[in-house]
């Protein structure tokens, strides 16, 4: 009672009595008799039990899982923004054909094998985190352009939107099966088919093709290829048939 009175608490505090806080550990042994062997069986804090010896075990394995579980979205979340970086690059690599208001650049290519390595749904967010920065203002679309209205007036506009449907058919693109590489074409395709249509809507249908679909067949072909080529070689040197 003598510290709980000198701090004005021994209202609350000092004594086990009706109406103050029941704050006590309950031991193994008498703790005068048997002070060596006496272990901590429970604590109460404010009358609430917060430590009891037989969920010790299960309190553990919950903040284990909690800990695995807060471990495993850190490492997806990490893995969005490393593939958005990744695209961030790609698109800095930019090429302007004369009278062609489409540039040619390396994100379909980076879009293909990001979603190759990530999967369908982490090559979806890494994308996604893409648009998502560019229209907030980050400098990282093609040429270091940035803005909302890239996303929505540009003519451009539908191959940076394709990407996402790109990204979900190349994740399934699998090591050395021959299906992966028709995954991978028709994501390649993908995105000149969305990106020709947005533009069609701004130029029209046979100019869209002239200028956005046309030019790009083969260089699409190519980068799905390419892609499948470095696939089936990381399998092989890690002796693998999966992705």
């Amino acid at each position: 009672m003598g510290a709980a009175y000198a701090s004005f608490m021994d209202t609350y505090v000092g004594s086990l009595s009706p109406g103050k806080y029941a704050d006590f550990v309950v031991l193994s042994h008498d703790h005068v008799i048997e002070s060596d062997a006496q272990s901590v069986l429970a604590t109460y804090i404010g009358g609430l039990l917060v430590h009891n010896t037989s969920m010790v075990p299960s309190m553990k394995s919950s903040i284990k899982q909690g800990a695995k579980e807060a471990l495993y979205w850190k490492a997806m979340v990490l893995r969005c923004v490393l593939g958005a970086i990744a695209l961030a690059a790609a698109a800095q690599v930019c090429i302007y054909r004369p009278g062609n208001p489409v540039p040619i650049t390396l994100q379909s290519l980076a879009v293909l094998a990001l979603s190759v390595v990530l999967g369908s749904h982490l090559g979806m967010g890494a994308v996604l985190l893409y648009l998502l920065g560019g229209a907030c203002g980050l400098p990282i679309f093609a040429g270091g352009s940035s803005g909302h209205h890239i996303l929505l007036t540009e003519k451009s506009s539908g191959y940076l939107w394709g990407f996402l449907l790109a990204a979900w058919l190349a994740g399934h693109a699998s090591g050395k099966d021959i299906m992966g590489l028709f995954w991978l074409s028709a994501a390649s395709l993908t995105v000149l088919a969305v990106g020709g249509m947005r533009l069609a809507v701004i130029i029209g249908w046979r100019t869209a093709w002239q200028v956005g679909v046309a030019p790009f067949l083969l260089e699409a072909l190519f980068k799905a290829l390419l892609v499948k080529f470095g696939q089936v070689v990381y399998c092989y040197i890690c002796g693998t048939s999966s992705q």
